[in-house]
């Protein structure tokens, strides 16, 4: 499946939002919303915030008011963690058919902060957050904060992110290191980039001078179990860690409802 023409959202106060616009010729940055929007997560009252999974702890993934951790990639909490800048969200309120236990949605995470910032503490964030009023799933429950934005590769937990490039397979549409070593980071996983970067083609993380301008998964399928004919709701957001620039994009497609209960993650 081809990778859409990315289309960048902001609100009606900011001008020239990135990366399209932004990444001059012989520097891999892209351009900030302008204005620049903040949100202390802790301090959100909004019914949609997200503190609930910010203050949850997932041990030894995510510790309460901290961000969840790639394995052996530092702590990625520094910067502010609890700031959401150039935040997004699309929140969903559905009611489950009788005879579904679980749902699918895909999804395909690009990232300015490839590869420069692989295993730091810019980690933009993208979660998605699963909500059952009521009660828990059975008979496989949700993750307790949550967040079912998260790769399980049989031995441990990793947020889905640019840091999956540091020891996953799932970073797989950016330059390989024999294509050019020069765009190549330390930190970045020889697993990384099996599928070139042609689908970078037109979304604004594609060449501007010698190296892409980013890099991104392929589609990933993210999965979350339900009550049959109750109310379930969804949080997918994005934000910059750290930052206002360096811009990420997710795009979602395929929502489905299934039959079967199945291993709340994404793979």
């Amino acid at each position: 499946m081809p990778v859409p023409r990315a289309r960048i959202a902001s609100d009606g106060s900011q001008t020239n939002p990135g990366p399209n616009g932004g990444a001059p010729v012989g520097n891999k940055v892209s351009t900030a919303h302008n204005p620049n929007s903040a949100v202390d997560i802790k301090s959100c009252n909004d019914p949609s915030c997200i503190k609930d999974w910010f203050e949850a702890e997932y041990r030894p993934f995510k510790k309460a008011n901290e961000l969840p951790v790639a394995p052996n990639c530092g702590s990625g909490n520094a910067g502010g963690p609890q700031t959401a800048r150039d935040s997004v969200m699309l929140k969903l309120r559905l009611r489950a058919p009788s005879n579904a236990l679980s749902f699918s949605f895909s999804s395909f995470f690009l990232s300015a902060e490839y590869p420069e910032y692989v295993c730091s503490s810019y980690n933009d964030q993208f979660i998605a957050l699963v909500t059952t009023p009521g009660g828990a799933p059975q008979p496989i429950p949700n993750p307790v904060d949550k967040n079912l934005m998260v790769y399980n590769d049989g031995q441990q937990k990793w947020p889905i992110g640019i840091n999956i490039a540091y020891g996953t397979n799932l970073f797989a549409v950016c330059e390989p290191q024999n294509i050019n070593p020069g765009c190549w980071d330390q930190s970045v996983s020889v697993k990384s980039c099996k599928l070139g970067d042609a689908m970078l083609a037109g979304t604004g993380y594609d060449k501007k001078s010698n190296c892409d301008i980013g890099g991104g998964t392929y589609w990933l399928t993210t999965h979350g179990n339900v009550i049959p004919g109750d109310i379930v709701e969804l949080r997918i957001a994005i934000w910059d860690v750290g930052d206002a620039q360096f811009d990420s994009l997710a795009l979602i497609d395929g929502f489905k409802w299934q039959a079967n209960a199945t291993i709340p993650g994404t793979e």
